[in-house]
């Protein structure tokens, strides 16, 4: 039997989103099992808040077997080319597929004010769409969940609109099965 992958895009490591057969001390499951995911089997992408979130713990995410593509290196090759990076780990035979975690606030903090933790700069809704796109046409790709938008911090809706377009432009043109 394959393991699991896991494709996150985020703007930074959190402890529950990061796993491995060998736990960092920071990826360590409250019931003290292994975790579900192994550091290698999993892609980060987007990330931009270098220095104190960079961190798990004591751990830091390039430390890992964690495949990382940070926002610099996004916007340097581009959208495709992260992806196809992304894919890398997640797509091996030995993968029986892998789910995509999209935290919106990986989101320039000008177009997606309406989270929690607001850090400059991020990912565009084309970025967003061409990432998003990408790793759901894959022929690994078994669902995707979306989390850390706060509608209390878009009371009128404008928010949430821009959002749920993402997903409905991206999920029609994926195969997730």
């Amino acid at each position: 039997m394959g393991c699991r992958a896991r494709i996150a895009c985020y703007e930074r490591p959190r402890a529950q989103d990061i796993a491995a057969p060998e736990p960092p001390r920071s990826a360590a499951r409250r019931d003290g099992l292994r975790p579900l995911v192994r550091d290698e089997d999993v892609a980060l992408v987007g990330y931009r808040a270098f220095g104190d979130n960079d961190h798990v713990l004591e751990e830091h995410i390039r430390d890992t077997a964690v495949t990382v593509i940070d926002l610099p290196e996004v916007r340097e090759y581009g959208a495709a080319r992260a992806v196809g990076k992304a894919l890398g780990p997640v797509t091996r035979p030995d993968v029986e597929g892998f789910w995509v975690h999209l935290d919106v606030d990986v989101l320039d903090d000008d177009l997606m004010p309406a989270v929690d933790y607001r850090h400059p700069g991020g990912l565009t809704w084309e970025e967003a769409t061409e990432i998003l796109r990408g790793l759901l046409r894959a022929s690994g790709a078994r669902g995707l969940e979306v989390s850390i938008f706060n509608p209390r911090l878009d009371p009128g809706g404008s928010l949430a609109q821009p959002l749920s377009d993402l997903i409905t432009n991206v999920v029609p043109a994926s195969r997730i099965r």
